[in-house]
């Protein structure tokens, strides 16, 4: 036996968690209620890492071990583990709080047994052919037993029906046999406070439904008509609901192949893993199986700039319903967003406040509505964000100075030597930098974070005077952070400068105390002023790439997704993200579930903290970076780029539209086509060319070469106009300190703001590109070739 346990992981979006442990035959069901009807912390988290509803006290299938176990065909929501004699198919339905499982026969081998019993191959005469003996159909067998105070409501020889009494709640767990030959047992007695025990034979294809409700909400009907549904019949449940999820943002065509299915597989996999109130927990496996902000965060971003906004708007109400009230010795009152969607759980991390603003901000964005951004919900952002002030910002340093590298505490901080997920001990565990113990941190990740969050604050603010405040703090935050940024190192900027317990400030160099967040900070979207952006991009790719074992697949992904294949190239993106899928796609020694992303790239197997699958943000990033070899996510727009990777990407959900997009030719001299309209000098698709509905964006050759050419923004672009006098005019929107990036542009250039009057610009010129960058807000116009 390993000392990693062999387990598969399954979930659904009714918050119904599934582990299945080979090493002793367990099924273990974990669930939180009132899925999709509570955004309450206590209803999403009531089954967690360390504290969980179990669905029956233990549920055992014998002879379905580890010893008779050859394979896993793994799917989100149907898989079957392939035994000696027989193949048990696991299901999960997204619809409802339940397990199917049945088995069915092995199909015999043709070879010559040692006995020639039942079930084996005849030796054949001098040239005759192998005949097979009928075998004996394998009858499952799943022994069940409760809990030692569970009240038996019903107990026959096609169902059970047990009452849980908890002081939050009343259940009712079930277990339900469907037509067929088997049937149930109990025990013949039972003494008081003692358990109960069943054992239920299946005879093949016979289904069996375990599942679990509240009282009142007829959870024993809904199983027992469960039961009676064909396996068959479930799949094509399954099936039917999963279409219009894998549909949305989906790829296909031009040299994908693999990879369009596994993005399906991705996308059933996410939507297993969120529950219907928005909760999306890190990973299935017990370590990580907890409902993280910065986790959630930035998978549903990057699942967003997929084309996959599932679940977008929910999240966002369950973020903003539940933050983290702060107290304790030496530290602010007051409520911000912290490790966890808890108000009294989880670390005090204080990146939490950038990662609810980016998923505001991308719902903002992506749907057009202000939903939440006004009254209490925008009290509650300028609260958080204050407080982080309060607690972590520096004023003569002119830095933010945090008490985390990732997950480790500074040595003595208020997290220091006890894990608040639970609220227990920790050992010495703290920040190191070269023997020196870390009391506290102005690394870049946290500085550049809340440099976005400003940003995001200010253009989300509908008041003049609050979003010219916040565009200050991110302008003053940048004087002081872009020393840090300046000072490279193989094109790389510093981790950080950290605070020793002797009270030296010193310098760490790439990849510093976490490479993780460092790489999340020169990865994810930002609005810092960079010169040299894509250069930056490019550096950390190659660090990346040098030796790419142990980094976080979401670090890896969204280190592609950044990467612009205008100025990359597509072949090298491609390639690492194939690397990826083929990983994902091997099954785990101890997690054989082949198709589930892994946490890390090539981490060691039984590794209990990071032979992870399936890990979700990873699964989100991945998706992200595919997506954006053909259509880049903009702050506030989108922009096409030649592929070969796919020829098609459809159902993009867009502010009312319905999107899909072709990509035809391969060369730069590119427009687009909205509706059979040309659309010239521009990559980044136009609002105005936009109507309510389903419409279809090409890429398609220039029909007149030449002329300046938008490649990207951090504006929304209203509309594109060639004017009979050869100048080009890009009407636009823009929300502060702006920029935009241009193929081909020739040097009179004029920025004027929408009263007609100049608007000063910056412009750095590159190779094959140029951009400028300026202040704005409001509508303005870019007219190139005055």
């Amino acid at each position: 036996m390993s000392s990693h346990p062999t387990q598969i992981f399954m979930h659904n979006p009714q918050g119904l968690r599934v582990e299945y442990l080979l090493d002793d035959e367990q099924l273990l069901l974990w669930w939180s209620p009132l899925a999709g009807q509570s955004t309450a912390a206590h209803d999403r988290n009531f089954s967690n890492r360390d504290d969980h509803l179990e669905v029956f006290a233990s549920i055992t299938l014998p002879g379905c071990g580890l010893e008779a176990f050859a394979r896993c065909d793994y799917d989100p929501y149907h898989s079957v583990l392939h035994f000696g004699d027989r193949a048990l198919h696991l299901l999960v339905r997204p619809d409802a709080p339940a397990l199917i499982l049945w088995s069915e026969a092995s199909k015999a081998k043709v070879g010559v047994p040692p006995l020639g019993g039942p079930g084996t191959v005849a030796r054949p005469p001098e040239g005759g052919t192998p005949t097979v003996r009928p075998q004996d159909p394998p009858r499952l067998i799943v022994d069940l037993k409760s809990d030692r105070y569970d009240e038996v409501f019903q107990a026959d020889d096609r169902c059970l029906v047990l009452r849980h009494n908890e002081p939050a709640h009343i259940f009712e767990f079930v277990a339900a046999l469907g037509p067929g030959g088997g049937t149930m047992r109990h025990s013949p007695f039972r003494g008081k406070w003692t358990r109960h025990y069943t054992q239920a034979v299946l005879a093949p294809g016979q289904v069996f439904a375990l599942g679990v409700g509240l009282e009142g909400e007829g959870a024993a009907g809904h199983m027992r008509e469960l039961a009676t549904v064909t396996p068959q019949a479930h799949l094509a449940a399954i099936e039917a609901a999963l279409a219009p999820v894998e549909a949305m943002g989906r790829t296909s065509g031009g040299t994908g192949g693999e990879a369009h299915a596994f993005r399906t597989s991705i996308a059933r996999g996410l939507h297993s893993m969120i529950d219907e109130s928005g909760a999306f927990r890190a990973s299935l496996k017990a370590i990580y199986y907890l409902i993280w902000v910065r986790d959630a965060g930035f998978a549903f971003a990057y699942q967003a700039a997929a084309g996959w906004p599932h679940k977008l708007r929910e999240l966002c109400r369950l973020l903003l319903d539940n933050p983290t009230v702060a107290r304790g010795a030496g530290i602010p009152e007051g409520r911000m967003f912290a490790q966890l969607i808890h108000p009294d759980y989880g670390k005090y991390e204080e990146d939490g406040i950038y990662y609810v603003l980016w998923t505001l901000f991308t719902h903002w964005t992506q749907t057009g509505e202000r939903t939440f951004l006004e009254g209490a919900d925008r009290a509650l952002l300028e609260e958080a964000i204050a407080w982080v002030e309060r607690r972590c910002f520096d004023a003569k340093a002119g830095l933010f100075g945090g008490y985390f590298a990732d997950e480790t505490p500074a040595y003595r901080s208020r997290d220091y030597g006890w894990d608040y997920a639970i609220g227990q001990p920790a050992g010495d565990e703290h920040i190191r930098h070269e023997g020196h113990r870390v009391v506290r941190s102005y690394d870049l990740y946290l500085n550049t974070l809340l440099h976005t969050a400003y940003s995001m604050l200010a253009a989300m603010s509908a008041e003049v005077a609050k979003a010219e405040g916040y565009s200050a703090k991110a302008a003053r935050l940048w004087e002081h952070l872009q020393p840090l940024y300046a000072d490279r190192s193989k094109g790389l900027p510093p981790y950080g400068d950290l605070l020793c317990e002797d009270g030296e400030r010193r310098r760490a160099r790439p990849w510093g105390p976490a490479s993780s967040t460092y790489i999340w900070a020169l990865a994810m979207p930002n609005f810092l002023p960079l010169e040299d952006r894509d250069a930056l991009h490019k550096a950390l790719l190659d660090a990346i790439l040098e030796k790419p074992e142990m980094h976080w697949i979401n670090g890896i992904c969204a280190a592609v997704a950044a990467a612009d294949p205008w100025v990359h190239g597509e072949a090298r993106l491609l390639a690492v993200l194939e690397r990826v899928r083929a990983e994902a796609m091997t099954p785990g020694k101890c997690l054989p579930m082949g198709g589930a992303m892994p946490e890390k790239l090539g981490a060691p197997e039984g590794n209990l903290y990071h032979d992870i699958r399936p890990q979700g943000f990873a699964m989100a990033a991945w998706l992200g970076a595919w997506a954006s070899l053909g259509l880049r996510r903009l702050p506030y727009g989108l922009a096409l780029r030649p592929t070969t990777a796919f020829e098609r990407l459809e159902n993009y959900p867009w502010r009312g539209s319905v999107l899909h997009f072709v990509f035809g030719p391969s060369t730069r001299a590119l427009a687009l086509e909205v509706e059979g309209r040309p659309i010239l000098h521009t990559l980044q698709v136009p609002t105005n060319a936009l109507r309510p509905g389903e419409q279809t964006v090409r890429l398609i050759e220039a029909p007149r070469p030449g002329g300046p050419l938008l490649l990207r923004s951090t504006v929304e672009l209203h509309s594109v106009q060639s004017n009979p006098g050869g100048n080009v005019v890009y009407r636009i929107r823009a929300y502060g300190p702006a920029e935009m990036i241009l193929a081909d542009m020739p040097e009179r250039v004029l920025l004027r703001n929408d009263d007609g009057l100049p608007v000063p610009f910056t412009r750095f010129d590159h190779a094959d590109r140029s951009e400028i960058r300026f202040s704005l807000r409001g509508p303005g116009e870019l007219v190139v070739g005055v």
